[in-house]
C-alpha cells in the first residue's frame, strides 16, 4: 500500500491547477483537486488536519472514513453566482490511527479533523505459580 505525503499531494494538484482538468469530462473540471486547499501533519498522538472551507454551509459537508481512506466532500456556493460546486478531497489513514475515533470541528471556515493513534495494549505480567 503506498501513502503519499502532503507535499505529493500538493504536487499532483499543482499538476491539476497548470493542466487546468486537461482531459476532464466534469463540467466544473478547473476546480477540480484545487478546493478545499489543506495542510496534514502526524503529531504524537496520531494525525491532525486542516481543510479551508470559506463559506461553507456546514450542512452540505461530509466527512466519512472507509477503509484507510478520509473523506471530505460537500457543496459551496461561488461568490456572485447561483450555482453550486461539488468538491471532494481524500487523504490515507495509516494503519497505526484509529479511523473509528474521527473529531472534527469546522469554525471560521477552518475545518479541523483529529484522528488518534491506536492505543496499544501494554504488555501484561503473569505470574508464575510454584507447586
Amino acid at each position: 500500500m503506498k501513502y503519499y505525503s502532503t507535499v505529493d499531494r500538493d504536487a499532483l494538484d499543482l499538476m491539476d491547477t497548470l493542466f487546468n482538468g486537461w482531459n476532464r469530462s466534469s463540467e466544473n473540471y478547473a476546480d477540480f483537486g484545487v478546493f478545499p486547499r489543506y495542510k496534514a501533519r502526524r503529531t504524537d498522538e496520531g494525525l491532525e488536519a486542516a481543510f479551508e472551507l470559506p463559506g461553507v454551509d456546514p450542512e452540505k459537508t461530509d466527512i466519512s472514513v472507509e477503509a484507510d481512506l478520509l473523506k471530505v466532500s460537500g457543496e459551496r456556493t461561488e461568490l456572485g453566482k447561483e450555482e453550486s460546486v461539488k468538491f471532494e478531497r481524500t487523504l490515507r489513514v495509516p494503519d497505526d490511527l484509529d479511523a473509528s475515533m474521527v473529531e472534527a470541528n469546522l469554525k471560521n471556515g477552518l475545518l479541523s479533523v483529529k484522528i488518534p493513534k491506536i492505543k496499544k495494549e501494554e504488555p501484561k505480567r503473569i505470574a508464575i505459580k510454584v507447586n
